[in-house]
């Protein structure tokens, strides 16, 4: 199947248009198709300076698609809910699971500080020897 510079053209079009609007799941189908297109294109070019124009394009066309997986993948980190942690495991898989959000343990030898004073209210009167 013979493949079209027309194509080519349109879809990186598309792609980009796509991810430029937020529509970054259909964006990410018409970039994957682009690098296939051009993959195919250059299985056909008999040229090298040709050829090399090509590759220069897929590779930017690839870097493109790179960068917006990145973002789909830092956006998809804001989409967990702060109420809903998050719970990968942390510290190299150890299989023990610990929430990004947790707590600190408190522990029961450390007092909490003293609960704030009211200045209107008076101490109770004490009995003085005079």
């Amino acid at each position: 199947m013979m493949v079209s510079l027309q194509d080519i053209a349109s879809n990186t079009r598309l792609a980009r248009e796509m991810a430029l609007t937020s529509q970054y799941e259909t964006a990410v189908i018409y970039y994957q198709g682009v690098v296939q297109q051009i993959h195919r294109l250059l299985a056909t070019i008999q040229e090298p300076s040709r050829k090399q124009q090509w590759q220069q394009a897929q590779q930017q066309i690839a870097a493109e698609y790179e960068q917006l997986k990145e973002l789909m993948n830092t956006l998809s980190m804001f989409e967990n809910p702060m109420n809903a942690p998050d719970s990968r495991t942390i510290g190299g898989g150890s299989g023990m699971r610990m929430t990004a959000f947790e707590e600190p343990t408190r522990d029961p030898d450390v007092w909490a500080p003293p609960p704030p004073r009211d200045p209107d209210v008076w101490p109770s009167p004490t009995n003085v020897d005079h």
